[in-house]
């Protein structure tokens, strides 16, 4: 399965760029949906396999998880991470052979300390 790294608006001339923070905030406001389970979450997906996660919410819930996201890695001292979106760029398609895959994966970016000489954890 190849993946896409933007999609289409109703004009298939003009893509719509994907907004990796408004990926981010859809898919945690469909995580945080009563009841919603790996299992739950994967079958939803299966369900609209084009879709991506900013296709099954409101734009304006999205934004809004995005923001309470953001502020929750920042509090917890998470500085630098990196997302992997489904259909959107550099995601492992190795993971869609999972029995329930994830849509988007967060990985916090961690570096090398020079002065301390050693890599500076991930703080969740």
């Amino acid at each position: 399965m190849s993946q896409h790294a933007f999609r289409f608006t109703r004009d298939p001339f003009l893509p719509e760029a994907v907004s990796p923070v408004v990926e981010l905030g859809a898919y945690e406001t469909l995580w945080a949906r009563d009841g919603m389970t790996v299992k739950k979450m994967a079958a939803l997906f299966r369900e609209h396999p084009s879709a991506m996660p900013s296709d099954l919410v409101d734009r304006d819930e999205a934004e809004k998880m995005a923001r309470t996201v953001l502020q929750l890695l920042e509090a917890k001292g998470v500085k630098r991470f990196g997302l992997r979106i489904h259909r959107a760029g550099e995601y492992p398609e190795k993971l869609r052979d999972a029995k329930h895959p994830v849509a988007i994966i967060l990985r916090c970016e961690q570096r090398f300390d020079v002065r301390r000489g050693h890599q500076e954890a991930c703080k969740y």
